[in-house]
């Protein structure tokens, strides 16, 4: 890559929303009995689950997205619990985005509640840029209701723009340009910057990297040392505004998987072991769809159940937790790699039928499905006279078809009821990615 000074006055600009709150300020839009009360959205109505997002009556005292339900009610015994409603949330979402379409040409969903939108070159003032975010947030409360808000940065690109809408929540407007950057960032946590969590914060001391200004003043070639990847010398050009360079959480990494893992906490209707086997083998099939669109395939997979058993004392293949809860796990190995579910039930299926009786005073609370050893599918040595390629063929065609028509297509051999609920995901990835456009 070719070193280049930074032009933070560049157009054109990114404009970037946050929705403030977003699964809560559905349900309190929608709920004008929850407005004002402190409210959490949840999985399923469970003390062992967690808070999906809080809002800011709950976040006042100090519950938050991952907050245990338990610990939540014990903290706010007041507190508002709403099971989610993911539906809700894609509508609104929709109608976000009609929003945004209308002052906008080009407008980017990156997840659920944020969208990135790229500024016209009309907008060549900050005054231009104040004056656009105000008249995208006052159709967003006429159209969706004053409970809709958003939080909006402006700056060079996607990457900034991000970085800057998380400055000032909720409901506030941050613009970056010539005029403040790069100093803008070096008051901020390096934990502040969409990718570095606990884990690359430690990694990038290690390199005596400690703030945003260190991390801004390290050369490409520091920064690529530091991250042990090219992604490092690409965090050089995202910081200096760099549109070629710049954060596409939709985008694939770069970099080989090493696994790829699926998991469900039960809801009580589900604590069985016919029902959690079922729900088991639905994740498998969910996780492979997901290696096919990375295209990879695995060589091994684990399986593991928890489950509480009042008394028990970790035999039979079992390892105790603590006193109550118990694991549960088996891992096997193909010959070959694959990652079509035909191939793969063939394994699993004799796996999930050998799981233990728990017995009358036991039962199942979570499952999880883990897919490793992972290669890109062009490198998998095939055989010419395996079926594999057939499956592996006949696997991405169902894809194709159910992206076309909406998932209307299954294959018979999987499980036929869907027990696993919709799901919104979400979360912050360990590290951005980023791509060349």
């Amino acid at each position: 890559m070719l070193s280049y000074l930074p032009d933070f006055s560049s157009r054109p600009r990114q404009f970037f929303i946050d929705m403030n709150s977003f699964f809560t300020s559905c349900e309190q839009q929608e709920r004008p009995e929850l407005r004002g009360k402190p409210t959490i959205v949840v999985p399923m109505f469970a003390d062992t689950t967690c808070a999906l997002a809080a809002s800011y009556e709950a976040k006042a005292y100090g519950i938050k997205t991952g907050t245990g339900v338990k610990e939540a009610k014990e903290i706010c015994p007041h507190l508002q619990i709403v099971e989610a409603r993911p539906r809700i949330y894609l509508q609104y979402n929709a109608r976000i985005q009609e929003v945004l379409n209308d002052h906008f040409a080009t407008v980017k969903a990156l997840s659920i509640d944020e969208m990135a939108c790229r500024m016209p070159h009309i907008y060549r003032t900050t005054e231009d840029e104040k004056a656009a975010a105000a008249r995208v947030k006052a159709q967003m409360r006429a159209d969706l209701g004053p409970y809709m808000r958003c939080s909006v940065g402006v700056a060079p690109n996607v990457f900034l723009a991000k970085v800057a809408s998380d400055c000032m929540k909720p409901d506030g407007c941050t613009i970056w340009n010539e005029t403040n950057l790069p100093n803008a960032l070096f008051p901020l946590p390096l934990q502040a910057l969409p990718g570095i969590g606990k884990a690359m914060k430690r990694k990038l001391s290690q390199h005596a990297i400690f703030t945003t200004e260190q991390l801004w003043n390290c050369g490409p070639q520091e920064l690529r040392r530091a991250w042990g990847s090219i992604v490092g010398e690409q965090w050089w050009y995202m910081l200096r505004g760099s549109s070629t360079i710049d954060y596409a959480p939709s985008m694939q990494s770069h970099d080989i998987r090493k696994s790829v893992s699926q998991s469900h906490v039960l809801g009580p209707q589900n604590r069985t072991k016919a029902a959690a086997t079922k729900i088991l083998l639905e994740l498998s099939e969910k996780a492979l769809k997901r290696l096919r669109t990375y295209g990879q395939v695995a060589g091994s997979v684990s399986l593991s159940m928890r489950f509480r058993r009042n008394g028990a004392n970790g035999n039979g293949g079992y390892t105790q937790r603590d006193n109550r809860e118990l694991k549960w796990s088996e891992s096997a190995r193909l010959h070959s790699h694959a990652s079509d579910d035909l191939t793969w039930l063939q394994i699993i299926r004799p796996m999930v039928n050998a799981i233990p009786d728990f017995g009358v005073d036991s039962a199942p609370i979570s499952v999880g499905i883990a897919y490793s050893d992972l290669i890109e599918m062009k490198d998998a040595n095939l055989s010419l006279f395996d079926e594999r390629v057939e499956k592996q063929t006949l696997a991405s065609t169902v894809d194709s078809l159910n992206k076309k028509y909406k998932g209307s297509v299954a294959l018979g051999s999987l499980s036929k009821a869907r027990e696993v609920p919709l799901r919104i995901p979400f979360g912050t990835p360990e590290q951005p990615t980023v791509h060349p456009y």
